[in-house]
């Protein structure tokens, strides 16, 4: 089982306060689908090469906590699924 979690910005769905949704991609054997983190930010702050925001300030820090606890959780989600032997399949 190949399973790849990345996150990434939609520039074309900006929201009336100029900011851009992040969402969650997760490719698995060659499927791929997208979740909306519920995040919407600035563009000039989005690191696309580390997948998270650049800077430090308190507000900044608070969401790239939240996408790692997002990427974790559904590491381990996925991993438990795994480990059951039962079947699924990302949609």
């Amino acid at each position: 089982m190949s399973l790849k979690l990345s996150f990434w910005i939609r520039p074309s769905l900006k929201n009336n306060k100029r900011k851009v949704p992040v969402y969650l991609k997760i490719h698995q054997n060659n499927i791929r689908t997208s979740y909306s983190v519920g995040e919407f930010i600035n563009y000039s702050l989005w690191d696309k090469k580390s997948q998270r925001l650049k800077g430090n300030t308190p507000e900044i820090q608070v969401i790239n906590e939240k996408l790692d606890a997002i990427k974790s959780r559904a590491m381990k989600i996925c991993n438990e699924l795994l480990m059951s032997g039962e079947m699924y399949q990302i949609r």
